[in-house]
């Protein structure tokens, strides 16, 4: 049999998406140690999609839009991991029948989702400040660590 690498992006339609995460924590090599950590997430997020990482021995699931928020740990996960058959899954809640929920499944290759954020993450680059006479003020990010502020009058 010829074996061939993984495509880089696979989409499952209309699936179970708690078993489908239960069964990539078993794929991961985890042997369920962090799934049921990463089911309650699954089934507790606020919004419809959800992103898990699955490196070797490891699985982090969590809220779609932790991975595009540079201070949350799905952010830190995506861009730490370094295992060269890294995977991010992008579940899609579509219905919950029965407290299950049902949707769709894309996979694709880690890189692809770090380019994607790259993409889309906005960084702060300063504060806009008034002091209690009126004033206004300025704090802008310089050289990656400094502060620099520049003064307004009202």
């Amino acid at each position: 049999m010829k074996q061939e690498p993984l495509p880089q992006i696979h989409l499952v339609r209309d699936t179970d998406l708690g078993v489908f995460a239960y069964e990539l924590h078993i794929l991961a090599g985890d042997f369920l140690r962090d799934s049921e950590y990463n089911l309650r997430t699954l089934a507790t997020n606020t919004g419809a999609d959800s992103i898990a990482v699955m490196g070797k021995n490891h699985m982090w699931l969590s809220d779609a839009l932790l991975a595009y928020c540079p201070s949350a740990e799905l952010y830190r996960t995506a861009a730490m991991t370094e295992y060269p058959g890294a995977r991010a899954f992008l579940f899609h809640t579509e219905r919950k029948e029965d407290g299950r929920l049902y949707g769709d499944v894309l996979m694709m290759g880690l890189d692809t989702l770090r380019q994607d954020i790259e993409m889309n993450t906005l960084y702060p680059y300063g504060v806009s400040m008034e002091y209690r006479d009126g004033t206004k003020a300025e704090a802008a990010i310089e050289n990656g660590s400094q502060w620099s502020c520049a003064k307004r009058t009202p």
